[in-house]
Formats: C-alpha cells, structure tokens, sequence
C-alpha cells in the first residue's frame, strides 16, 4: 500500500522522509495512517490554491513615500497615528486618504452651495 509520510519515521527498518511516498506492506501503513503519521496515496488531497495580493513598488510608491519609518517596524502616518507593519500602514493610508477624499466632497458641496447664495 503506498503512503504519504506527514513526519519523519526512522527504525530498525529504515528512514521514511515527511512528504515522501512510499511503497509498505498494508499492515504496517495502516498502523501508520492510524497514529496519524502518514495518509493513503489515494487521500492525499491537493492543496489548496491561495490567491494573493501583490503590491507593485512603481505603482504605490507614492503610498508608501508619506509613510515614515519608525523603530520596531512602526511607522507614522501624516495625520500622526502609528501602525505597526508596513502592509497595515499602507492599508491604514489608503483608508485614511478615502475618508479624506469623502470628506473633501461634502466641502466641495458645501463650498458650491454657499457660491449659490451669494
């Protein structure tokens, strides 16, 4: 029966590598599969395929220029606040300047209404 080992095995009849495929009398890698050291060929399961972001340096280094660096991987955002991580800061300023470009809407707005009053 052939396996797949999830940890390393090593006795009196040889060494069995984790992630390796082996070939074992059906006793022994039952009794393997069993205690949860290997898995049936026949189960082994893919893996899963985890999308990811990337993010660009020639495109968001503008972002990451109105960060500013701090000890222990800290950095300010203009409006003072501090966030740890790099990736949470820029993602801290891309919330930030949204919510400062909302705002600079309404006043906008404003500023149209009050034009029309005069």
């Amino acid at each position: 029966m052939k396996i797949k080992m999830n940890n390393l095995s090593a006795g009196p009849d040889g060494v069995m590598q984790a992630d390796g495929v082996y070939d074992v009398e059906p006793e022994k890698a039952q009794a393997l599969v069993d205690a949860g050291f290997a898995v049936k060929v026949d189960e082994v399961k893919a893996i899963p395929v985890i999308e990811t972001a990337t993010i660009s340096a020639p495109e968001n280094q503008d972002l990451f220029d109105k960060l500013t660096k701090l000890k222990g991987g800290y950095y300010e955002l203009p409006d003072g606040s501090k966030v740890k991580g790099k990736v949470k800061a820029a993602k801290a300023l891309v919330e930030l300047e949204q919510a400062d470009d909302a705002t600079g809407d309404e006043d906008e707005e404003n500023q149209d209404a009050d034009d029309g009053a005069e």
